[in-house]
């Protein structure tokens, strides 16, 4: 079995060896041997050549505006010279590459805002031996990531001249700002300078500027458009003129040359245009400052431009400003008290004046303590005689009815006293729900036309939004609620924007009120002069103050108008009453609640924000009770007005 085995291993390799003997002998013989008849003469090339290699190590995500560099790695085993191309992927190859290639295979170039958004592209390399395997492919695909940037200026914004009490459509400013960020949304404002006409300027939804001129003169703005990034551009300087002389019949147009020879004409007018220097560093206050000159001369005053800005330097120290109370009454044991209000709320007590001192007690009969030349307690001495020992007591059975009665009605009218003490609160609450209980019902006095109030909701709204933009100084936002002020009683009395005192009280005498909305509107007006006195530092807002003052200026405005409550519709703020809150403090944020409650119609919550106001009026001191008394008294008759003229 074993020797069959080794004979069969012994026939294969045999038969292998002469099959490859013959397979060796048949390839020469058909080389040798002619196969076909040649027609032509030629050299056939066989293309024997190994492929190149390409590696793409680039990374996928480019910034917009920032150098972008990758080295491609390429390689060919035969050494030979490569060639780099590309081929743009859709939807890029109707247009060019975005990049090119180096013939070193370096990727180096900056993005744009064109080519902001998704690439592919096919990198390719060829060795140049025209084989079919001369070439190495790789898909590049990669993103440019958008970087905002700042919009801009098409072309400058003509200026503008209008007849006096009229208005004027200017232009569009979507028709001269543009933003390289595709689909940005811009947002327009624009900075008055300093000038000698009042000019009313309005910037609608659909960008349109509208100018309202009500005193002769010229006027200076420079719009803005910032994008939601905030960044912004600005304007070229917009000259205003309001013209209140009409043009006498025949004069033409006051434009002319000088003749020649001929005596003269008429010097063309003077037209000013403004040259403006950088803006100012930014100042403690939180404004910077640019100042502008007339490149010719035509007027030697400086056109000055302000807009807020955020300080970085050094914060000035908080001042502070005490307002204390009267001191209270010497009390038995010689001292005397008071209170102490910080104005600036720096939140510190280096010049807190002393809230208490030592006096000297002047007794008193009625100070439940036996002091002075008193024999006991408030009786004798220089007081009245003492009953159990100076009054003679009366005998059992002198004591007449009469004295009995006087007795009974002494004693009725003290638990009377001390039950209005103790529910002095209650008692005061019940007044005031009978007074709404019995409000009558009549018609709502119109003192606002539509337009009028939608100007004064659209300003509200445009202010409280550059104040969450914090673009408003205190003083600057002092400032723009005191026009919206002024603004309402020139529109209600139909006085002129810039009216005097006395011609208020003229108009505000004359005028055809019922008289609770005369006493509010009255008391009202002194908010306005509060505004307008100075008094309130520049450089630091009392929101509590600003916002009780904006809130109850929308309320007048709903009371003397027709309004849809679509109209008013905003985020409020939350207000928590917390025990840590003084009365005072609780009182002020109780009066914006019924402010804003009155605003939607919620007279409900409006009348228990007033009953909770009673309630903590009476812990107040006197002098508190006087300076919110006026508040309080207001919103008494706003409420009742609300009720009685809703339907």
């Amino acid at each position: 079995m074993k020797k069959l085995l080794q004979l069969t291993v012994i026939l294969i390799l045999a038969a292998n060896i002469l099959s490859t003997v013959l397979v060796l002998h048949e390839t020469e013989r058909t080389f040798r041997a002619a196969t076909a008849q040649a027609t032509n003469e030629g050299i056939v090339s066989f293309c024997l050549n190994r492929p190149p290699a390409l590696g793409v190590p680039c990374s996928p995500n480019l910034t917009e505006h920032a150098l972008y560099t990758c080295q491609l790695n390429a390689s060919d085993p035969d050494n030979s010279t490569l060639s780099f191309f590309q081929t743009p992927q859709p939807p890029d190859n109707v247009t060019a590459p975005v990049f090119n290639i180096s013939p070193s295979g370096l990727i180096n170039f900056t993005p744009n805002e064109s080519h902001v958004g998704n690439h592919s592209t096919l990198i390719g390399i060829d060795d140049g031996s025209g084989c079919m395997n001369a070439y190495a492919y790789s898909l590049f695909s990669f993103t440019v990531i958008n970087v905002n940037d700042p919009p801009y200026l098409i072309r400058p914004l003509p200026n503008e001249t209008l007849p006096c009490n009229s208005t004027l459509y200017a232009f569009f400013l979507r028709d001269y700002f543009a933003d390289p960020d595709r689909g940005d949304i811009l947002n327009f404002s624009y900075i008055s300078g300093s000038s000698t006409v009042f000019i009313n300027v309005t910037i609608n939804n659909d960008t349109s500027v509208v100018f309202i001129g009500t005193q002769p003169g010229r006027g200076f703005f420079i719009f803005r458009a910032t994008d939601l990034g905030g960044l912004y551009a600005d304007s070229n300087v917009v000259q205003v003129d309001v013209s209140c002389q009409p043009q006498q019949p025949g004069t033409g147009d006051q434009t002319g040359t000088r003749g020649a020879g001929g005596g003269g004409g008429i010097a063309p007018p003077c037209i000013p245009e403004l040259i403006c220097l950088p803006w100012s560093e930014c100042y403690p206050n939180g404004l910077q400052v640019q100042v502008c000159r007339d490149k010719y001369g035509c007027s030697e005053t400086e056109i000055r431009f302000y807009q807020n800005c955020t300080y970085t330097g050094e914060q000035p120290p908080c001042q502070e400003n005490w307002l204390c109370s009267e001191w209270s009454v010497c009390s038995v044991e010689g001292k005397q008290n008071r209170s102490c209000t910080d104005l600036h709320e720096c939140q510190t007590t280096k010049t807190r004046p002393p809230l208490e001192q030592e006096c000297v007690y002047q007794p008193t009969c009625e100070d439940g303590v036996q002091n002075g030349n008193e024999t006991e307690v408030d009786c004798g001495g220089p007081c009245p005689a003492c009953k159990t020992i100076q009054q003679p007591s009366l005998f059992a059975g002198a004591r007449s009815w009469t004295t009995l009665i006087s007795l009974l009605f002494i004693l009725i009218l003290a638990i009377l006293l001390a039950l209005f003490t103790l529910y002095r609160e209650k008692v005061y609450e019940g007044l005031a729900e009978l007074g709404w209980l019995f409000a009558r019902r009549r018609a709502k006095e119109l003192l606002l036309t539509q337009g009028e109030k939608r100007l004064l909701f659209e300003d509200l709204a445009l202010l409280e939004k550059e104040m969450k933009a914090g673009k408003l100084a205190p003083g600057k936002a002092y400032e723009r609620l005191s026009i919206e002020l002024r603004k309402y009683y020139s529109f209600v009395l139909d006085l002129p924007f810039e009216y005097a005192p006395e011609e208020f009280d003229a108009a505000f005498a004359a005028a055809t009120l019922s008289d609770d909305l005369r006493q509010t509107l009255g008391g009202f007006a002194g908010r306005l002069t509060l505004l307008e006195s100075g008094l309130l530092p520049a450089d630091a807002l009392n929101m509590m103050l600003f916002s009780s003052i904006e809130e109850e200026f929308r309320l007048l405005i709903c009371m003397t108008s027709q309004y849809d409550l679509a109209e008013i519709e905003r985020e409020l703020p939350e207000r928590h009453i917390t025990p840590q809150l003084s009365f005072s403090e609780e009182i002020r944020l109780r009066l914006l609640n019924g402010y804003e409650a009155l605003q939607f119609l919620k007279l409900g919550a409006a009348q228990e924000e007033y009953l909770a106001i009673l309630r903590a009026y009476d812990s107040l001191p006197e002098k508190a009770k006087a300076f919110l008394y006026p508040d309080i008294r207001r919103l008494y008759l706003e409420t009742a007005y609300v009720q009685e003229t809703s339907e």
